[in-house]
């Protein structure tokens, strides 16, 4: 009887850390396909939405890669539904590069009900973009909160960061007040900062090549959430329960 309560402790103390420590994976994409194939109707390669189809615009490819000639002077966006859940929190990161001789940008971004051509800063927020290589912009990172309410003067200047690099974002739906902390290369550059979801409602995420001749690419997209509180609380609960229920039976035979 006493290996089955001290088995009961490790199964309950293993359930509760994993349920603390691991974020549950929603999508993560790492952009596999042909530079030959459109990313529009590829579906997601991980995850709880694994086989969602990616909704795109021409100029994004299979392989992560987004050009310039196929749509213009349009924007051009890729992107998945997603709505957030209270009292979560979320993560969402990609890796990008910006390759194209201008000042304009790729992003990384919480969406409002976007289309495929949608400008990135008429797309809502929180999002981050990335520079492309035009003189005294290379690589320059910026952050904003919420790009249709604030627009550009919500914008916040990080620095250069050559070549591919993360840029990530943490979502905190703990009520009564949403929050976003901002990430490059694994580092806190913003945050937490309180973000109007209800001008503009989170509807999706994705990643979007602003207005030519800006390319580049994507790669290692990623979102997470992290089991909120009060289940975690419940889980604990659940154990401690069923532990002292075990005892009291052994102590009554």
């Amino acid at each position: 009887m006493m290996i089955r309560l001290v088995l009961l402790h490790g199964f309950c103390l293993v359930a509760f850390v994993n349920g603390v420590v691991h974020a549950s994976s929603i999508y993560e994409h790492d952009f596999t396909g042909s530079d030959a194939d459109p990313l529009n109707g590829v579906a997601v390669e991980g995850g709880s939405g694994a086989g969602t189809p990616w909704e795109a615009e021409a100029a994004w490819f299979a392989d992560g890669h987004a050009v310039v000639g196929v749509d213009g002077f349009d924007a051009a966006n890729a992107f998945l539904p997603f709505t957030p859940l209270p009292n979560r929190t979320y993560t969402l990161s990609a890796t990008l590069t910006a390759t194209g001789d201008t000042f304009n940008y790729m992003t990384l971004g919480f969406m409002n009900n976007p289309t495929v051509d949608t400008l990135s800063d008429q797309a809502g927020g929180p999002w981050l973009l990335k520079r492309g290589q035009q003189a005294n912009f290379v690589d320059d990172i910026y952050s904003a909160l919420d790009s249709t309410a604030n627009g550009v003067g919500d914008l916040a200047f990080h620095g250069a960061f050559p070549g591919a690099t993360n840029l990530a974002m943490q979502l905190d739906t703990s009520d009564p007040t949403w929050t976003v902390e901002f990430f490059i290369d694994g580092a806190s550059v913003r945050g937490p900062e309180a973000i109007d979801t209800v001008t503009t409602p989170i509807t999706h995420v994705g990643i979007s090549r602003y207005v030519a001749p800006i390319t580049g690419t994507a790669a290692e997209f990623r979102l997470s959430v992290v089991p909120e509180p009060s289940t975690v609380a419940l889980l604990l609960l659940g154990c401690v329960s069923w532990v002292a229920f075990s005892k009291r039976s052994t102590c009554e035979r």
